[in-house]
């Protein structure tokens, strides 16, 4: 009964080779570290895009180190408020046989992705990369990585990644599929066993 609560906004279409799933970021309960985190990142980002930029103008030290930084200092000013505003999006994600498409409705076309089932190298639930950073569900290509549902809070995108999880071995995908939440679960038990 709680997985249909957590996933009540999420409109989940299943057939024997598709599985579709639609939400609105506006309508579903938000992970707070991550909100938090980007605001007072880009609030200590901009600043100190702006005092490069005087260093640059006004100031002595190396220029091209200014002008090199500036470009990304500039590009991290611009890109987190657009980043930010997905928080209010509408986003669709949709596994086939033949490709996982990841759909943000308004959105410029490289905010969407388009691949080929056949270049999946992961599906991974957890923390990806980084022990420190709160799990996410991360569909990867590669070393391209792409995030399902990242506003969402851990629980509803540990529930999604059950639902994909399901859909991909009952449907006999060739995708690697990592549940970290239950390794960590698991090791849990482990260690509690061996210390008894």
């Amino acid at each position: 009964m709680k997985n249909k609560q957590l996933l009540q906004n999420f409109n989940i279409t299943r057939t024997d080779s598709r599985l579709t799933i639609e939400w609105s970021n506006r309508e579903i309960p938000k992970s707070g570290c991550l909100s938090v985190f980007m605001a007072l990142f880009w609030l200590i980002w901009t600043p100190v895009t702006l005092f490069v930029t005087c260093l640059l103008f006004f100031g002595d030290g190396p220029k091209l180190f200014f002008v090199i930084w500036l470009l990304f200092g500039y590009l991290g000013v611009l890109l987190i408020p657009i980043w930010w505003s997905l928080r209010w999006a509408r986003e669709s994600v949709e596994f086939n046989q033949k490709s996982y498409k990841h759909r943000l409705i308004g959105y410029p076309k490289w905010f969407q992705r388009d691949w080929e089932i056949e270049q999946l190298t992961l599906i991974h639930y957890g923390h990806y990369d980084d022990e420190e950073s709160f799990p996410m569900l991360s569909v990867i290509k590669g070393k391209t990585r792409d995030i399902i549902a990242c506003w969402a809070s851990p629980d509803i995108t540990y529930e999604l990644f059950k639902v994909i999880k399901a859909f991909l071995e009952s449907n006999q995908f060739d995708v690697s599929v990592v549940d970290e939440n239950k390794d960590q679960v698991r090791e849990t038990r482990d260690n509690k066993t061996m210390h008894a």
